[in-house]
C-alpha cells in the first residue's frame, strides 16, 4: 500500500480536478452592449435578476429569449485529452502494485487480439515467486511451533502446497486428469507403485471415495518392492467389487 500510496494520491486529485471541469465543460457567454456602464450607474441587481429569468427559461423551457442587442454564444472546454491523463496514471498505480491494470481496476486488455492472460500469468508467477522465496521459510518455522502446540509432536509426513492461483475450466481439468490416468498406468505397469498407492491419491484427491478398509486390504496384498502379487483367478475380482 505504501509503494502505490503517492500515485493513488495523484490519481484522487485528477479526478476531482475532472469532475470540476466537466462541472464547466459548457459555458453559456451573453456579450451585452453597455455593460460596464450598466455596472457603474448601480444596475446589479436588475442584470443578475434579468439572466436569471433567461437561464430559467432556458432550462424549463427550452427557449433562450434575448434582446436585439444582445448575442448568446456557448463555450465547450475541450476536454479530448483528459481520459489519456487518467489512463497513465492507473498504468502508474498498478506498476507500484506489481498488479495487472486488467485486474487491478477490473478493465478488459486493449490492443489486437490482447486478452491479458499473459499479464495475468506474469503476476502468478510474480505471487508464485514471492510465496516460495519469501513466506514459505518463516511460514514453516511458525508451524513447527504451532503444529507441536496443537499435536504434541511434530508429524513425519507434515507438508502443504500452496493452492493454486488459476482456476482451471471443465477442458483443462479434464485434460490434467486424463494426463494423471496416463501416468498412473506408465508407473503400475513398471512396478513403481501399486494400485493402493493409487487409489489413496484419487481418494485424496476428491476423484474417488472407496468403502473403509478396501484400500487397507489391497495395501496388504501387494509387494511392492517385487511388483505386484500374481493372485488366484478370481481373487482380484473381489478387490474390485469392494472397490465399486
Amino acid at each position: 500500500m505504501r509503494r502505490c500510496l503517492e500515485d493513488i494520491k495523484d490519481t484522487v486529485a485528477a479526478k476531482d480536478g475532472i469532475a470540476e471541469l466537466m462541472q464547466a465543460a459548457n459555458v453559456d457567454v451573453i456579450t451585452r452592449e453597455g455593460l460596464t456602464q450598466d455596472l457603474t450607474t448601480d444596475q446589479e441587481d436588475a442584470i443578475i435578476k434579468r439572466y436569471t429569468l433567461f437561464d430559467q427559461m432556458k432550462s424549463i423551457l427550452n427557449t433562450a429569449l434575448l434582446d436585439g442587442e444582445e448575442k448568446y454564444d456557448r463555450v465547450t472546454l475541450n476536454l479530448s485529452g483528459v481520459a489519456p491523463v487518467i489512463d497513465t496514471l492507473m498504468v502508474w498505480i498498478a506498476g507500484a502494485a506489481d498488479i495487472p491494470v486488467t485486474r487491478l481496476f477490473g478493465t478488459s486488455a486493449k490492443g489486437l487480439n490482447a486478452t491479458g492472460e499473459g499479464d495475468l500469468k506474469n503476476y502468478y508467477d510474480s505471487i508464485r515467486s514471492q510465496q516460495t522465496s519469501q513466506l514459505d521459510r518463516p511460514m514453516a518455522m511458525l508451524d513447527a511451533i504451532m503444529v507441536r502446540s496443537a499435536v504434541g509432536n511434530m508429524p513425519a509426513d507434515y507438508n502443504y502446497d500452496w493452492n493454486r492461483l488459476t482456476q482451471p475450466n471443465r477442458k483443462e481439468e479434464a485434460e490434467a486428469r486424463k494426463i494423471e490416468a496416463e501416468t498412473d498406468v506408465i508407473l503400475l505397469d513398471a512396478g513403481a507403485v501399486g494400485r493402493a498407492q493409487v487409489m489413496r491419491r484419487l481418494e485424496a484427491d476428491e476423484v474417488y471415495q472407496y468403502r473403509d478398509g478396501v484400500i487397507d486390504q489391497i495395501e496388504t496384498s501387494e509387494d511392492l518392492s517385487l511388483g505386484p502379487v500374481e493372485k488366484p483367478d478370481g481373487e482380484g475380482d473381489d478387490d474390485e467389487r469392494l472397490a465399486r
